[in-house]
C-alpha cells in the first residue's frame, strides 16, 4: 500500500497520536474519523496537505486514505486528519500516521511516524 523505504527514528523530532473521534476506531467508523497528529521538537511547514502523510497499516489495509487536513499551518504543531475508507478487513489491525519530511520544519533526513494505533473491526481501544 504505501512505497518508499521504512521510516528511521529521529531522535529529536517526534509525531505522536493525540486523540482520534471516534475515541475507538472501527471498521464501521473509520469513514470520516478524524486523527490528530501532534509534532515534538519541530512545525509544521507551509503548504501542508493530506500529501504530506501517508497512513502505515499492519495488516495492510487497502481503500484508507487521507481525505483532508485542518491545522498543520505554518509554525503549528498539530494537524486533525479527516480519513476516507473505502475497504474492510477483518483482522485486527494497528494504524499508525506518517508526516513526510517536506511537511515539517527543519526538515529532518527523514519521515516522522507516530507509534501504532490498535483498531479492529468491532472495538479498539487506545494504548
Amino acid at each position: 500500500m504505501l512505497a518508499g523505504r521504512p521510516c528511521q527514528p529521529v531522535s529529536r523530532h517526534a509525531a505522536s497520536l493525540s486523540a482520534t473521534n471516534p475515541a475507538s476506531l472501527a471498521e464501521a467508523t473509520l469513514n470520516n474519523a478524524t486523527v490528530t497528529v501532534l509534532l515534538g521538537g519541530t512545525t509544521f511547514a507551509s503548504g501542508v496537505s493530506a500529501s504530506s502523510y501517508a497512513l502505515v497499516t499492519n495488516p495492510a489495509v487497502s481503500g484508507l486514505s487521507v481525505a483532508n487536513v485542518t491545522g498543520g499551518a505554518s509554525g503549528s504543531t498539530s494537524a486533525t486528519l479527516t480519513l476516507a475508507f473505502t475497504g474492510g478487513f477483518s483482522a485486527p489491525t494497528t494504524l499508525a500516521v506518517r508526516v513526510l519530511a517536506a511537511a515539517h520544519t527543519p526538515h529532518a533526513r527523514d519521515s516522522l511516524q507516530s507509534p501504532r494505533h490498535p483498531h479492529h473491526r468491532g472495538q479498539a481501544t487506545e494504548r
